[in-house]
């Protein structure tokens, strides 16, 4: 697991912050809000989230293409092999 930079502590209660004015206490949010994108939005996590959309879409058309296959059952003319060799075996 990768070593993640050390946070700041949370802001201290109203009536003993220490930030000199609201331009630092800004400042130290755009440092944790930062890196706390890092973390959740980084590019391990974005991979991860394509592979399982990826694995979802891949198992869904599994599953519809069992079900179409259950539907239309193992007689049709696509995929009967008796009507390629009827065909052939009529023939003069």
């Amino acid at each position: 697991m990768p070593r993640r930079a050390p946070l700041p502590p949370p802001p201290p209660p109203v009536e003993i912050r220490s930030w000199p004015d609201r331009e630092a206490m800004l400042a130290d949010r755009a440092v944790v809000l930062g890196e706390l994108v890092k973390m959740h939005v980084g590019p391990g996590r974005l991979g991860l989230l394509w592979m399982w959309a990826a694995l979802a879409a891949t198992g869904w058309s599994v599953v519809g293409s069992g079900l179409v296959f259950i539907e239309q059952g193992p007689t049709s003319s696509a995929a009967s092999p008796e009507s390629s060799v009827s065909s052939s075996a009529r023939r003069p």
